[in-house]
């Protein structure tokens, strides 16, 4: 129960607080993502995803939603039938409906689904106006398990 009101309090910072609290990322570290606009969009399309990638709780998505085996996370994953039903493609197994629906939404030019760093851009966007449910089966069964 704790788990879960954490994930709804971070959820809740993170569409009420524009710029990360901390520079220092630990293992207590809250879930703040920033807000985004389109001028940060545009910024962030042409950046290494390493870059973009600093949350905690994204690395731990990426790796429960498309593990290399090694620990770490498979960038070009792909899973012809998830549990919906639909095929899914790399660092956050997005279907094609999902991901240029959400690049269109929020205005990510030359979006491709192959882009890990388009992969995380939206990733975080979603996840900024509380979409995190996209991700079922890793939030509530081993991100924050009952």
């Amino acid at each position: 129960m704790v788990k879960l009101i954490s994930l709804f309090l971070g959820l809740f910072l993170a569409t009420s607080t524009p710029s990360a609290v901390s520079n220092q990322i630990g293992l207590n570290s809250a879930l703040i993502i920033p807000l985004y606009t389109r001028a940060n969009i545009k910024a962030e399309e042409t950046a290494n995803w390493r870059d973009l990638i600093t949350e905690p709780v994204l690395i731990m998505l990426g790796k429960c939603e498309a593990p290399d085996g090694k620990g770490g996370i498979d960038l070009t994953a792909y899973n012809p039938k998830d549990t919906d039903g639909k095929e899914k493609f790399g660092a956050f197994q997005f279907d094609y409906e999902t991901f240029y629906g959400a690049a269109d939404r929020f205005g990510l030019e030359n979006a491709d689904i192959a882009s890990t760093t388009h992969q995380v851009i939206l990733t975080k966007k979603l996840i900024s106006v509380h979409e995190w449910w996209r991700w079922p089966t890793c939030w509530m069964k081993k991100i924050f398990p009952r």
